[in-house]
């Protein structure tokens, strides 16, 4: 309890600025999730398998990022070769493939090129989130840092309470878990998906904020060019470049003040 309570301190001391978050999620396209057949609290800090790098490979050329996600309301792969694909795009279209094997690397690289070939050829200024479901993914990867195993494990833990108490409202969030994404400094890390939000610095004291503002985006159309979710806590958005993110950080942060003294 002693030296929770002292990580917990050691987090909080060295939290950055929330401008420091801003530009600190990969520049992607697409982001690629591998159902893991094992709780990322299981995982050794540098968890790979020879399909996840021949995936990376084959994606990493034209902008996804390829990583693990543990869904704990869905049953279990039922081996290591048991393995299915949940992908978004930027145009918040999602591509699920029921089964990834060594076999079909080349064909899923393919669909999943193709799905963000469309993507970025419909550029939509806006997409309905409407009757869609919405995943927050935590990084709760203990084992690579230990303030994803606290900090990572209590955020996780603190968005499903709030989904359950929203009731129906808010089936449609479906909280899972994400191995490593980067940025240890800034745990709980929390990526949304198919709005492609990156959030760091995360407390579960944010947890009701985070359910109410995404229950909020799913009522109305969201785009690229939305302005961020949660200002203090973004980190990036998939598919913006440095440049545009630093615009709308800064035209938020103006809006903000503006309606501060409105």
């Amino acid at each position: 309890m002693v030296a929770r309570t002292a990580i917990r301190y050691l987090a909080n001391a060295v939290t950055p600025k929330p401008s420091a978050l801003l530009n600190s999620s990969p520049i992607h396209l697409c982001y690629v999730l591998l159902k893991s057949p094992i709780p990322i609290s299981a995982m050794e800090s540098r968890h790979s398998t020879a399909i996840q790098r021949a995936l990376q490979l084959e994606v990493t050329r034209w902008g996804a990022v390829v990583n693990w996600a543990w869904y704990p309301d869905e049953p279990p792969s039922s081996t290591s070769a048991d393995i299915s694909v949940k992908a978004f795009f930027t145009s918040g279209e999602q591509l699920d493939i029921p089964v990834l094997s060594e076999a079909n690397v080349k064909e899923v690289a393919d669909s999943l090129r193709a799905a963000k070939d469309a993507a970025l050829e419909a550029a939509p200024l806006s997409t309905s989130l409407k009757n869609r479901d919405v995943y927050l993914y935590v990084c709760t990867h203990g084992s690579r840092d230990c303030r994803c195993g606290t900090t990572g494990v209590d955020v996780a833990t603190a968005l499903r309470d709030q989904v359950q108490r929203r009731g129906v409202e808010a089936q449609r969030l479906k909280v899972a878990e994400v191995a490593h994404v980067g940025g240890h400094k800034y745990a709980a890390n929390v990526l949304v998906y198919p709005h492609g939000e990156w959030l760091g610095n995360v407390t579960p004291s944010d947890a009701p904020s985070i359910v109410e503002k995404i229950l909020e985006s799913t009522r109305q159309p969201f785009g690229l060019r939305t302005p961020p979710l949660f200002p203090v806590l973004w980190r990036g958005r998939m598919g913006l470049s440095t440049d545009t993110q630093i615009s709308m950080y800064n035209a938020e942060q103006i809006n903000e003040e503006d309606r501060g003294h409105a």
